[in-house]
């Protein structure tokens, strides 16, 4: 190894040592240890230098931080530049030798390279603390009317990160960090508009006073990085000044229509959006120009259009100069872009402009792009949201919007399984005309997973397979099977085929026990359901209906869920009391002739609460459980080296050394044992009555005061 290698040597030998990086860098941390204890400060400022490259892939430097400091104390520029850039990657705030950095700002402040002074205000922005910045704010005011431009700019930047640190700081310096607005260079006056910009989001308020002079920049400039910090000024001074959105439409209108940079144009866009107030004319100029830029072939620009369109559609003002039905298809068709964050945007956008004439048409396409993609989640969320607006208040066609939610049902592994099948329920239960529809596709889910019926068409579902597995999520299994069971009347009559077919596709199919216990007992209940109205709607299918849950129930019965086994167990014994007689059968659906009515969600909470009833209030008062004389603290009563809080403690730890028992005592209660081999009788007499005496002496009436005990023990 050579010694004081550079650190281009370093990093060639890292790479070079390929599976054996952390040894050789182990060893380059010796060597560098060896060179900061150097008198030479080359060598001091180049072992500082490795370092902080190995400070960035993550080993510690804290120990040299002295040496840092050291080496940025030196006068030659070359050398301490390695001892500013260490500082400014590796000092925090809470760094100790942090404030022996104060007077040597103070120094390269005044040199005469314009350079040693950069480097050390980049340097402070970098490590600056309160303490710091107290000391030194003077300092940088002064900088701050510096002859060369170079410095005021780095300055102006660097009096944002005091600001943040010492807030009262810019009170004294808000004067003259104005009057760089009037500077005659580009750099200092943009340095100063964007620290006046990130002063702003904090509180715009205190900037107000700035208005005139930011207007007066914002029409002369001709600078595009300028005119975007200024216009982001202006949108967060705006709200806060009523006036000024007026004074604003003239230079909005000639930037939009002049110029050539599309940033400019955009931000431009943006400005009017959350400026203007409804009425100004340009606003319809704003809509046109975003509307090309969501036409752009650039994928940026497009993803930039798309959202800024998310805050236009949330003021009615602009919604209503907005053409949606050209944004409807422009917003399709980002929805097939491979970015996923223009996708998310995209859907976000279409469940706020898609209308009940064109919803149909977004539901096909969403679940065609479902189809291709991979992660699908996204598309078949946006479809169960938009289709649950305002009580489905987009869905024309009901039995339609049914199909599409057992389409989403074949999606097994979807995270909004839950949520299609709890839309399945929600609308059988509020629009009865469809529930007919409902019931034959929920036995053709059941049944044969991999099509789905028409409306009408029941015989589909007459032959169930019996041994095939339900593609099908478990949630949807859980609501077929439920709305199996209570609307099985609205099924086509004849319903005998429909009857039987449902009943052997909720208990032969062998996946069904392989569900949740939840899913399992509504299977069960279905069922029985069906068992139970078979005499008013199937009258052929009593006998077959008896035979298949006398023939499969005893199946549930044995399962290890308690649930399922109590729900199987009434199950049984019901069809084995009614057995196949129609009559005493029809009796028994007197158990569920109330319909069930859909019930709000925070119906309960519009319950009022009796005046005399206490809720708070416990049902009987807990008893007291009887306390002990003493109650020893420690975890092992008999452990000697355990610490004692009170002097209870200490005789606890007494009275557990006098109820230890001798290990003769375990010996004399085995060998009275019957079962105990090594003995003579009259061993075992013996035993039997040391046994009876330390009984009769545990059994004594009352223990002695532990008090007691211990002053025996004194005297």
């Amino acid at each position: 190894m050579v010694f004081e290698k550079s650190l281009t040597a370093m990093v060639k030998g890292i790479r070079a040592n390929r599976g054996k990086e952390t040894e050789y860098i182990n060893a380059c941390l010796a060597e560098i240890k060896t060179e900061v204890a150097s008198k030479n400060m080359a060598t001091k400022s180049m072992a500082i230098l490795k370092l902080a490259y190995l400070n960035m892939l993550g080993y510690d430097m804290s120990w040299s931080s002295f040496t840092v400091v050291e080496v940025m104390s030196t006068n030659r520029f070359a050398t301490k530049r390695p001892g500013y850039l260490a500082s400014s990657i590796a000092f925090t705030e809470t760094t100790d030798v942090g404030l022996l950095t104060i007077n040597l700002f103070k120094k390269d402040f005044g040199s005469k390279s314009q350079y040693e002074a950069g480097m050390a205000i980049s340097c402070l922005s970098s490590i600056c603390s309160a303490e710091i910045c107290r000391d030194i704010v003077t300092d940088l005011m002064s900088l701050l009317s510096s002859s060369r431009a170079y410095l005021r700019k780095k300055t102006v930047l660097c009096m944002y990160r005091v600001f943040l640190k010492d807030p009262p700081a810019l009170r004294t310096c808000f004067p003259k960090l104005k009057d760089r607005l009037g500077d005659e260079d580009q750099g200092v006056l943009t340095a100063t508009v964007n620290t006046f910009l990130e002063l702003a989001r904090k509180n715009a308020r205190n900037y107000l006073s700035l208005v005139p002079q930011l207007y007066h920049i914002l029409v002369n400039t001709t600078n595009n990085w300028l005119s975007i910090k200024l216009l982001k000024i202006f949108q967060l001074l705006s709200p806060l000044e009523p006036r000024l959105p007026a004074k604003l439409v003239e230079p909005l209108t000639n930037i939009l229509n002049t110029t050539k940079a599309q940033s400019v144009e955009f931000e431009a866009i943006r400005c009017v959006v959350r400026s203007m107030p409804e009425g100004t004319a340009i606003v319809s100029l704003a809509i046109e120009k975003l509307q090309i830029f969501l036409n752009s072939s650039d994928r940026n620009l497009r993803f930039l259009a798309l959202d800024l369109f998310k805050e236009v559609l949330d003021r009615p003002q602009f919604k209503e100069k907005t053409a949606l039905s050209e944004l409807h298809d422009k917003v399709l068709t980002c929805i097939e872009e491979s970015d996923i964050t223009a996708r998310s945007i995209a859907l976000q956008l279409l469940d706020r402009i898609v209308t009940p004439e064109n919803f149909q048409e977004a539901v096909q396409r969403l679940l065609e792009f479902s189809r291709k993609s991979m992660q699908n989640d996204e598309f078949l969320g946006t479809i169960l949201r938009m289709g649950a607006r305002d009580r489905y208040a987009l869905v024309e066609d009901f039995a339609w919007y049914l199909l599409i939610l057992g389409e989403i049902s074949r999606n097994v592994d979807s995270s909004h399984a839950a949520t299609a099948a709890e839309q399945f329920v929600d609308i059988c239960a509020r629009v009865p005309q469809v529930r007919g529809y409902a019931v034959t596709l929920a036995l053709s889910l059941l049944d044969k997973p991999q099509a789905a019926p028409r409306a009408g068409d029941a015989a589909a579902a007459a032959e169930p397979s019996t041994t095939a597995s339900t593609a099908l999520a478990t949630p949807m299994v859980g609501a077929c099977a439920w709305i199996l069971g209570e609307y099985h009347s609205d099924l086509e009559k004849p319903a005998e085929a429909s009857f039987i077919a449902g009943a052997k596709v909720l208990l032969t199919v062998k996946s069904v026990q392989a569900y949740e216990p939840s899913i399992q007992t509504q299977c069960i209940w279905a069922a029985t359901k069906l068992y139970l109205s078979s005499p008013q709607q199937a009258p052929g299918a009593v006998a077959e209906l008896h035979a298949l849950l006398n023939s499969n129930l005893p199946a549930f019965v044995r399962s290890t869920h308690v649930d399922v086994s109590e729900r199987a167990a009434l199950a049984l014994h019901i069809a084995t009391f009614y057995k196949t007689d129609a009559e005493r059968v029809a009796a028994g659906s007197s158990l569920f002739a109330e319909p069930l009515l859909p019930v709000k969600s925070d119906a309960q909470a519009q319950v009022p609460v009796p005046a005399e009833l206490a809720l708070d209030e416990a049902f009987f008062a807990p008893e007291e459980t009887a306390q002990e004389s003493f109650m020893p603290a420690r975890a092992d009563p008999a452990d000697p080296y355990a610490l004692a809080s009170t002097y209870k403690d200490d005789l606890g730890f007494l009275a557990a050394q006098e109820t230890q028992k001798p290990a003769a005592a375990a010996s004399a209660q085995q060998q009275s044992s019957m079962f105990y081999l090594g003995q003579s009788k009259e061993q075992a007499e013996a035993g039997a009555a040391a046994q009876k005496a330390g009984d009769a002496q545990a059994a004594s009436p009352e223990a002695k005061d532990p008090l007691q005990l211990m002053r025996e023990r004194l005297e």
